[in-house]
């Protein structure tokens, strides 16, 4: 069977061959594939058929940078774009196109499975910044409009002098010493690149109170702090915990109320060799396999209706697969609230 190219691939595959490139998102390139929101693993495949059926790359590789970001359609064919910070006799590889193999037996891309901060929204918002001369009360006045803990010190989109934050003027304060300018009360700051694993950036986080973030041209492209590091993990976490509790709801309703002969009947017909000696040999599909059975249903002596309590329940057996996987960008808000209202219906 053919792989599937979608209109705008192939109106991009033509203007690449005249030599153009074509700039677009990551969204908008997965919306052309039957309006898919996140880079589940089937659409991913699907994704990198077309674009190898086209002959197209792009640069940073899909499913390599946030899912808003920018992202290049080029020619399979082109190599990474080198990268110059300025020294003419240093060159550097684009660190999103180091993330990026091809196997050349197999014609697959390989891309490296670890989380990067290039995921991350945070990486790819410009952070606001102040020059080293501006005045203290500018950058003051700065940091409380927008409830800012501290500013990048910098000279155009490259050069970083350093940070400026409420911690620093704090010392030079307490030390009586001169501070008029941003230049007086700057301290240095660590600066990560887009490929920095998502594990190594925390205890970087956690020493320095924030890192500021560079892309593959050098610009300073983003600024993480302990609030984004933790926003990160309540939007991958919160989806497992609330399944985690669901599940632990809905095996204490079952529990102790069928026998184990009623158990098996629900059990996943492939799953058949595994011992199931309790419901909690059950996986996902077994409770929804019996609950809805009405003298199931009826053993759980429950006021709710059981047509809708299952509808829900097949729901999150939905999202749970998916969430599972692993999908990369996490679920639909959507998914994620039909997760906490029914676990506030369980309780």
């Amino acid at each position: 069977m053919p792989p599937y190219i979608p209109q705008p691939l192939q109106e991009i595959a033509a203007k690449v061959v005249q030599g153009q490139e074509v700039a677009s998102t990551v969204r908008i390139f997965l919306s052309w594939f039957w309006g898919a929101q996140r880079r589940g693993s089937f659409i991913k495949q699907v994704m990198r058929e077309a674009l190898a059926a086209t002959k197209l790359r792009t640069l940073p590789d899909f499913d390599e940078t946030y899912i808003d970001g920018p992202i290049v359609f080029v020619s399979a064919a082109q190599g990474p774009a080198p990268v110059t910070d300025g020294n003419a006799d240093e060159i550097k590889v684009s660190v999103q196109d180091s993330l990026v193999m091809v196997d050349s037996v197999s014609s697959k891309t390989k891309v490296d499975p670890s989380y990067r901060i290039a995921r991350l929204k945070s990486a790819h918002t410009v952070p606001l910044s102040v020059g080293p001369d501006a005045t203290v009360s500018e950058a003051i006045t700065l940091m409380m409009k927008h409830d800012f803990s501290q500013l990048p010190v910098m000279v155009g989109e490259r050069t970083v002098k350093g940070l400026i934050s409420w911690k620093s003027l704090g010392k030079r304060l307490a030390m009586e010493k001169k501070c008029t300018l941003v230049k007086d009360a700057t301290e240095s700051v660590h600066v990560i690149d887009l490929d920095t694993s998502l594990f190594d950036a925390i205890p970087l986080i956690a020493k320095q109170d924030c890192v500021l973030v560079r892309d593959a041209s050098n610009k300073i492209c983003g600024i993480m702090t302990p609030f984004d590091v933790s926003l990160t993990f309540v939007e991958l976490g919160e989806a497992f915990l609330l399944l985690g509790e669901i599940e632990n709801l809905i095996r204490d309703m079952i529990d102790g109320r069928f026998s184990k002969a009623e158990l098996e009947e629900a059990r996943d017909p492939l799953d058949a060799d595994r011992p199931l000696n309790d419901v909690s040999d059950l996986n996902f599909g077994g409770y929804v396999r019996l609950l809805q059975k009405p003298e199931a249903w009826e053993k759980l002596k429950s006021k709710l209706d059981r047509g809708t309590f299952v509808e829900y329940l097949e729901g999150v057996r939905v999202i749970r697969n998916n969430t599972m996987h692993f999908d990369p960008d996490g679920i639909e808000d959507s998914e994620l609230e039909e997760l906490r209202e029914f676990a506030r219906l369980l309780k």
